[in-house]
């Protein structure tokens, strides 16, 4: 866990807040949006299997780009 200090109400207790806390941490990290998120987002905008093949030998930084283009363009809605 960082070192993050939290702000507490004082009726509540440290491991209340610690568990707010913690919770928000898992929260955060599940709707987080990897390259491989990514990747299979822009592996979904076109169905033949020419394009897959393409979108495995692209680097992340060519997904992110080609991901943010597509949501641009609405070619991927998510």
């Amino acid at each position: 866990m960082s070192s993050l200090y939290i702000c507490m109400p004082r009726h509540l207790g440290y491991s209340q807040a610690k568990r707010d806390y913690t919770n928000f941490l898992k929260a955060e990290e599940e709707s987080a949006l990897t390259t491989v998120n990514m990747r299979d987002w822009v592996r979904s905008a076109y169905p033949g299997p020419n394009w897959q093949k393409k979108v495995d030998k692209m680097s992340d930084d060519q997904i992110i780009a080609l991901y943010y283009s597509l949501v641009k363009q609405g070619k991927i809605k998510n």
